[in-house]
């Protein structure tokens, strides 16, 4: 690479090796390229190097700005690895700054800004040398590197056939063979791994396992004898997941009791594949060989054997010790360092034998639900199931292959087609299943789950589907080829216990068959069937099956064929007993079998479940610690994979977690603006609380805290959107336009927008009544207001234009007339939407486009919702909540009525009533035209019937619905108020906007038909004068839902018992569009998880204020997992202005 002139007189830095390869590119020679040099030179030529980056202007010249990166990040690793360098606090704060620099060339101007100042911060840090020597503190130990060989890779049922170990202080060492027990042998797979042989281990000589182990105990303790004051730490590769767990597995098995407890109380443990994945963030593999090869150069020998394996291990650790610059573990003291790294039994979740822990009974652990039957995700969430959570065991970090083309750029968004997990046939299955990237895969969750308890044979006296999973030995497999092609196989039940003591075969002959059976025909039934035959004698005469079984005439138990899955018996005997058995049922996918997409997922959670070092944990630690969030990838393992119903319902809650906070963190995002769209806040409230005295009524508490939230909004310097929500006649129209008076006190102008003429109007009197009374106040001064609608005459709009452009006119009440092109404010500060959810987010968004900064925006609603979909489907806003309705308000009585004999009668009656008393009547029909459905009441007919009727007027009976133009509209609903008509028939058109004081009666037809939600807006439409009111809900299904209807008047109380009958799918459902696409996908659901809505809220708005609202300036794995996992696609752009800090 050419160096622009300039760019050379770094070379006085030391810089001009940085013109070739990367540093930390070069896996040989990491450890050894930079130079040595001590700390003050170091910090010296760092200072240097930042005063010429500074004085150049951050710009590196253009082209050459990799050099400087460069020299950063690999000087400042040379700095965290030096001797001197100070207290743990100083090495993680540099360890940051490290990664931040290897992306400085890609950062913006600021960003380098605050990196290099950064990093002055910590140099000044080092050279004040606030901290003493890394090691100065520490644990007394005594460190001993060991491994173990075994026949398997089993913690369970696999026997120990060679031990090692190495004083890391005394470089002594210990190795022994073990005796393999009757009956055992080594696996073929390891064998060809390692070189043992069974026979190797069969003779009298060699050591049993008891003597073995006492031998290595006695080496462990012997050596801390020597140290009084220090433990035994035991080091090892994977120990964690593997050695310490077998050993301790074997031990439990022989009954050595006082091996265990040395073991579990006396020891600790340091695995040096969690520490060499947190620490070596630069290699490409974590196998012990390639470690060996990567941090000495040299190529591995004697690997796979016990003793070889423990030198490979022990230079693997004087390694990375050499790269924190830590010497001291060596000679028997555990740095503060490591400490994080070394661990306990307790962590490991050990249960010893003696413990008494609390085991459910057989009673309290059966789920409610039959085990057998398919069960869906609730069924599973809804079983009371005791169950403790246990962190699953991985597997050994051995004959793991490559699984990413690009092994850096992991991440949920990562194309399957760059995955070589997925064959080309894959790859051509996905696509027609639309999942183009890892997470489509991931989020293939399964359609339900088979659930058997473990062992148990099927009963013959069960006539429903059983669900199994037990051991198997294949007596006869048999092909009948021909027209059509078919495969027998017979399967004998084997033992639990027997299995589990290594002995499957004794006691079969009197357990009962299972048949299988399957059939093919077609061009490709003989290659199906040949498959089918491979797949069933690959694994042998034992194994194990996961299946549905039903019971045939003849008393045989029949396998279901597309339920059958097979296991080996070492994983079988990894199954808990005592725990019920789930295993994950797929959907079929664009005419793709189930069983193919379960073996998709299966392959893309092999790639997850080895690519784990490479995938970024979504959530922050100490989030997840505080809500006791799992990790999202074992979550999701979990989901497909469940290893016990805690589990799962743990996982599941985790995900949901997950989706929820990064939804949050997404919405409260959006509702930042940038900071150059400054917002003069409003200080006048001089006319608000004027025309507040002179209200003829006083404010509700409700009402007096919604004003007093929206007035902090006002007083700061950005544009705030806000939700305001309450029952129809609540009073959210005085406090929008009390608000109003804030806006124009202020010199500013209010737009006031309705989605019907009649409902605008409705504003304008009610705007004009509040100034005229106001006026009669001292020091009141009153606005000037314009009505704008679809129907102003032309020259009445021009007029009003031209004074609104002028800033004559203060407030402008009206329709969509309002968004179009020629309504131009001067100084628009302050927009109102009633009835919020009649308009799309484009149209607010038009709205808001009037001024530049945004106005303040206050949505109305008189359709309560809950405050936990509230703060998923309008997280963006401020929700406002007006519960308590003004004193005086009669309340409507509801009652359910069952359709019977006499109800079209009785209805008539109570009509005719109330007409005659001066009521006016509503009767709400599901259809325009009964020939639509037929058997459904609709408006024409119901017309035609009540006018024929002698007991009621037929001149005053009226019809309203959606297919009559607006004017028509307009001229029935004035002849009902004017009181021409008493009685109007109507579909739900009549929902909201419509204000008839003296309607006292509201039937509605079909109520079953109805969401509670919309029932109570529809009992709104009376009860708005004087006259007591009715609402009577007419059903012919099941009245029981309706019932919270009679009980309650709150819209809050019955749109919580609306989400909790129709759940969070349908009501979400009825987003606008544009309002953001929820994942149909989606783990979360309401109302089980409103409480995680309110939490991930909570946690969402600390994680900002943390790191503020500027996404690139957030941790990488969380920047990331925004478009990931927030599960709502919301363009941060489609409001004018609105952006991210």
């Amino acid at each position: 690479m050419k160096v622009v002139p300039r760019i050379v007189a770094y070379s006085r830095i030391n810089l001009q090796r940085y013109r070739t390869k990367r540093l930390y590119n070069s896996r040989n020679q990491v450890s050894n390229s930079v130079p040595q040099e001590d700390l003050a030179t170091l910090v010296e030529k760092l200072k240097r190097g930042i005063q010429f980056e500074q004085k150049k202007g951050l710009q590196n010249w253009p082209g050459q700005n990799q050099i400087f990166s460069d020299f950063l990040s690999d000087a400042l690793d040379a700095v965290l690895r030096h001797r001197g360098l100070g207290d743990r606090e100083s090495f993680l704060r540099l360890s940051e700054l490290v990664k931040k620099s290897k992306s400085y060339s890609q950062m913006t101007e600021d960003m380098r800004m605050s990196v290099l100042s950064d990093v002055e911060k910590m140099l000044c840090h080092i050279e004040q040398g606030s901290g003493k020597s890394v090691g100065c503190d520490g644990m007394e130990c005594t460190p001993f590197v060991f491994d173990l060989e075994a026949t398997g890779l089993s913690t369970k049922t696999s026997h120990v056939v060679e031990i090692a170990a190495a004083n890391m202080v005394t470089q002594e060492s210990f190795v022994s063979r073990v005796r393999l027990p009757d009956g055992a042998s080594i696996h073929p797979d390891v064998e060809k791994l390692t070189g043992l042989q069974s026979d190797d281990f069969r003779d009298a000589c060699v050591p049993s396992f008891e003597q073995a182990i006492s031998e290595f105990f006695s080496f462990i303790q012997t050596a801390c004898n020597k140290r009084p004051a220090s433990v035994p730490l035991l080091i090892g590769h994977n120990i964690v997941s593997y050695d310490v767990r077998l050993l301790y597995n074997r031990l439990q098995a022989s009954g050595m009791e006082r091996e265990q407890r040395f073991l579990l109380e006396e020891c600790l443990f340091l695995d040096t594949l969690k520490l060499s994945r947190d620490l070596l963030d630069d290699a490409e593999s974590y196998k012990l060989g390639y470690l060996y090869n990567y941090l000495t150069g040299k190529q591995p020998e004697n690997s796979h054997r016990a003793l070889g394996d423990v030198h490979l291990t022990m230079e693997v650790v004087n390694g990375i010790l050499r790269r924190m610059n830590i010497d001291d573990l060596r000679q028997g003291r555990a740095s503060d360092l490591l400490k994080p790294y070394i661990i306990t039994s307790e962590v490991m979740k050990f249960s010893h034998k003696s413990e008494k822990t609390a085991v459910p009974s057989k009673e309290e652990a059966r789920p409610k639900k039959d085990v057998g039957a398919m069960l869906t995700r609730d069924d599973i969430l809804n079983m009371d199931v005791a169950g403790d959570l246990v962190a699953t065991e991985p597997e050994p970090d051995t004959l793991l292959s490559d699984i990413f083309e690009d092994k850096r750029a992991i991440r949920l968004q990562t194309p399957v087609k760059e995955m070589k997990v997925f064959s080309t046939a894959d790859k051509k299955l996905l696509t027609q299943m639309e999942c183009s990237t890892l997470k489509d895969v991931l989020y293939l969750f399964p359609r339900g789950y088979l659930a058997a308890s473990i062992g148990k044979f099927p009963q013959t006296d069960i006539e429903v589907d059983q669900a199994i999973v037990l051991p198997v030995y294949m007596e006869k497999v048999k092909v009948f080829r021909g027209k059509f092609h078919i495969l027998n196989a017979s399967m004998r039940c084997l033992d639990h216990d027997m299995v589990m003591a290594g002995r499957p075969w004794e006691g079969k002959e009197t357990n009962p068959v299972i048949e299988y059976k399957a059939f093919r025909r077609g061009r490709s039934a003989g290659w199906a069937i040949a498959n089918e035959e491979k797949r069933l004698k690959a694994m042998g005469n034992f194994f194990a099956v996961s299946a549905q079984v039903t019971v045939s005439d003849a008393g045989t138990f029949v396998i279901k064929e597309k339920t059958l899955d097979l296991m080996s018996l070492d994983s079988f005997v990894k199954l808990p007993k005592s725990d019920i058995f789930l295993r994950a049922m797929y959907p079929q996918k664009a005419r793709i079998s189930a069983q193919s997409v379960s073996d998709i997922v299966s392959r893309a959670l092999g790639a997850v479940n080895q690519a784990t070092s490479r995938l970024l944990e979504p959530l922050p630690s100490n989030i997840r610690q505080k809500y006791s969030i799992g990790r999202f990838y074992d979550s999701i393992q979990e989901i497909h994979r469940p290893s016990s119903i805690a589990q799962f319902v743990h996982a599941r809650t985790s995900i949901a977690f997950h989706e929820l906070f990064f939804m949050q963190l997404r919405l409260l995002c959006r509702s930042k603006v940038s900071d150059s769209d400054y917002f003069e806040p409003m200080s006048n409230f001089e006319q608000q609380a004027l025309a507040t005295k002179a209200l003829k009524f006083p404010l509700t508490n409700d009402q007096e805290s919604a004003l007093k939230a929206i007035n902090t909004l006002f007083s700061t310097t950005h544009s705030s959107s806000i939700l305001l929500q309450g029952d129809v006649g609540c009073g959210k129209t005085i406090v929008a336009l009390l608000a109003a008076l804030i806006v124009v006190g202020n010199g500013k102008q209010v737009a006031i927008m309705a989605p019907t003429e009649v409902l605008a109007e409705q504003h304008l009197r009610s705007f004009e009544h509040l100034v005229t009374e106001a006026s009669k106040i001292p020091g009141f001064t009153q606005p000037k207001y314009a009505l704008l609608t679809g129907s102003t005459k032309t020259a009445e709009r021009k007029a009003i234009l031209n004074q609104l452009e002028s800033g004559d006119i203060d407030v402008l009440i009206g329709t969509h007339a309002l968004l179009s092109a020629p309504v131009i404010f001067k100084d628009l500060a302050f927009a109102v939407v009633d009835e919020q959810h009649k308009f799309g987010v484009e149209q607010r968004a038009s709205l808001l486009s009037k001024a530049n900064p945004p106005p303040h925006m206050l949505n109305m609603s008189a359709t309560p919702i809950p405050r936990s979909l509230a703060l998923v489907l309008y997280g963006e806003m401020e929700c406002i909540e007006i519960q308590e309705m003004p004193p005086g308000r009669i309340p409507v009585k509801t009652s359910v009525w069952t359709e019977t004999s006499t109800t079209r009668d009785d209805l008539i009656h109570t009509m005719k009533r109330e007409i005659d008393s001066g009521g006016k009547c509503f009767v709400v029909c599901p259809l325009i035209d009964a020939d639509a459905e037929n058997g459904v009441r609709s408006v024409l007919n119901e017309k035609e019937r009540l006018s024929a009727t002698k007991e009621l007027p037929s001149d005053a009976i009226g019809i309203l619905h959606g297919k009559m133009t607006g004017p028509e509209k307009d001229e029935v609903l004035t002849h009902f108020l004017n009181g021409h008509l008493q009685i109007l028939i109507s579909t739900t058109v009549v929902e909201v906007g419509v204000n008839i004081p003296d309607a006292s009666l509201i039937i509605v037809e079909h109520a079953e038909r109805f969401g509670l939600a919309q029932l109570h807006q529809l009992r709104g439409r009376v009860g708005r004068g004087t006259r007591s009111s009715q609402c009577i809900l007419v059903t012919e299904g099941d009245a029981e839902r309706l019932r919270i209807l009679e009980d309650t008047a709150s819209g809050f109380k019955v749109a919580e018992a609306d989400l909790h009958s129709r759940g969070s799918g349908d009501m979400i459902g009825t987003a606008q569009a544009g309002q953001g696409t929820l994942n149909s996908h989606r783990l979360w659901e309401l109302p089980r998880d409103a409480h995680l809505v309110t939490q991930a809220r909570t946690a969402a708005q600390d994680f900002i204020t943390q790191y503020g609202s500027d996404v690139h300036a957030w941790p990488q794995h969380a920047s990331q997992a925004l478009d990931d996992l927030s599960g709502v696609n919301l363009d941060i752009n489609e409001l004018p202005n609105f952006t991210l800090q």
